[in-house]
C-alpha cells in the first residue's frame, strides 16, 4: 500500500512509497512525539489520500479521511492502540466508512473540536439540560478550586501583635514637692546713737 510518512525527528521524508502492513504499524508505533508528524495512506491511482493519522499529543492521534475533499471530512481522536487497530483494518481493505466514532466536519468552517462541542450541546439539550448552566457551574467550581489551592495568607500566632484597648482610668498627676519659702526681711534696723556722756553736766545745774 502506498503511503507518505513524515517523522521530523527521524528525518523520514514525506515521499510516496510502497509499504507493507508491518512497516506502517512500526512507523506509527514509534512515531516521534512532535506535532505535525503523520502517516497518510494514498490511493493507488491518484495523489489523494484515503486516511491520515496525525500525532496530536501523548497517546492522542487525529484520524481524518475525506468524504468530499476540502469540504467534508470524517474525523475523530484515538489513542495509540486504537490508531494501530484502525490502520491495520484499513490496510486489509476494510470499509473505512463502517468505522465507528467518526464525526462529519465541514473543514472550511469548523474544526473537529468545535464539532465535538456542538455535539455535546445537542446531547445535553436532548436530555433536557441547559448547556449554559453547565458552563456556569463549571466556572464556579473552577473558582472554588482555585480558592482552595491558594488559601488566604494568615499571620502566625507568635507574630501577631496584641492590641490593648485603652482604659478609662483617671490619671493622677504626681504630687509636687515644694520647699517652704523663706521670707527674708530685707529691712535694716537703724540704731540711734546714744548721746555722749558729759562729765560736766553735773556742774551745769
Amino acid at each position: 500500500m502506498k503511503a507518505i510518512v513524515l517523522d521530523k525527528n527521524k528525518e523520514i521524508d514525506a515521499i510516496v512509497k510502497e509499504y507493507n502492513s508491518k512497516e506502517l504499524l512500526g512507523f506509527l508505533d514509534h512515531m516521534s512525539p512532535i506535532l505535525g508528524n503523520y502517516i497518510k495512506i494514498q490511493q493507488d491511482d491518484t495523489n489523494a489520500y484515503i486516511v491520515n493519522f496525525s500525532w496530536i499529543s501523548r497517546n492522542k492521534w487525529k484520524i481524518d479521511y475525506p468524504i468530499e475533499p476540502q469540504k467534508v471530512h470524517k474525523q475523530r481522536y484515538a489513542t495509540k492502540q486504537e490508531a494501530l487497530h484502525l490502520l491495520e483494518k484499513i490496510y486489509q481493505k476494510y470499509d473505512i466508512e463502517s468505522l465507528k466514532d467518526f464525526i462529519d466536519v465541514p473543514i472550511r468552517h469548523f474544526t473537529l473540536d468545535e464539532m465535538l462541542a456542538f455535539k455535546k450541546e445537542d446531547e445535553m439539550m436532548l436530555r433536557g439540560e441547559d448547556p449554559n448552566q453547565n458552563e456556569s457551574n463549571t466556572a464556579s467550581k473552577t473558582v472554588a478550586t482555585s480558592k482552595k489551592e491558594f488559601p488566604a495568607k494568615t499571620t502566625p500566632v507568635h507574630a501577631q501583635k496584641t492590641i490593648e484597648k485603652p482604659t478609662n482610668k483617671k490619671v493622677t498627676p504626681p504630687p509636687t514637692t515644694s520647699k517652704p519659702k523663706t521670707i527674708t526681711n530685707t529691712s535694716t534696723t537703724v540704731k540711734k546713737p546714744k548721746p555722749p556722756n558729759d562729765d560736766n553736766s553735773f556742774f551745769n545745774i
